[in-house]
């Protein structure tokens, strides 16, 4: 699987997150401690119109479209291109992966959050964390940074718990 099918499996996965995210729960806490159900997916909108821009797209203010709209760039302009983001100028390759690791790991979040079963297929999560581990500078680990310091997670938990464990977040396995 290309890394562009690759998000737009987990662009799909979390697009059926958001969709299931009831109005009672946006007040309940989160595995990413600094965000409560709200504020997580406000961070997940503005991240998506963030990668859709740096894909060539012009948000439409709805996820799983911005979704769709990112993909579609990508597979027409190619990923052989640097693009800006908030940390600025990237290669589109580094940007895809992470749109991947971002939205499987704060999809998963909000998922938990919000009692909805994770719907990421567990290969795809295989690969996310196969690609958090490549590609993820240590400088955005720790307080204050996009990631936590990797928290230990058995070897043989779901693939969502050893992500999100690798991303700095207590699962309780």
């Amino acid at each position: 699987m290309s890394d562009i099918d690759l998000m737009e499996s987990v662009l799909t996965a979390t697009a059926d997150v958001l969709d299931g995210v009831p109005a009672g729960a946006l007040g309940h806490p989160t595995l990413c401690t600094e965000f409560d159900v709200a504020a997580l997916r406000d961070h997940i909108l503005a991240a998506s119109q963030m990668f859709t821009r740096a894909a060539g797209a012009e948000p439409s203010g709805g996820f799983r479209e911005d979704g769709a709209r990112t993909v579609a760039a990508w597979r027409e302009h190619g990923t052989d291109r640097p693009v800006t983001i908030r940390l600025g100028e990237v290669p589109g390759t580094q940007a895809v992966c992470m749109t991947i690791v971002e939205f499987a790991t704060h999809g998963c979040e909000l998922a938990v959050a919000t009692g909805q079963r994770v719907p990421y297929r567990d290969g795809d999560l295989e690969q996310a964390l196969a690609i958090g581990r490549r590609t993820l500078p240590d400088r955005f680990r720790g307080p204050g940074q996009a990631f936590g310091f990797a928290v230990a997670v058995r070897d043989d938990a779901p693939p969502w718990q050893r992500l999100l464990g690798f991303a700095g977040r207590e699962v309780g396995a």
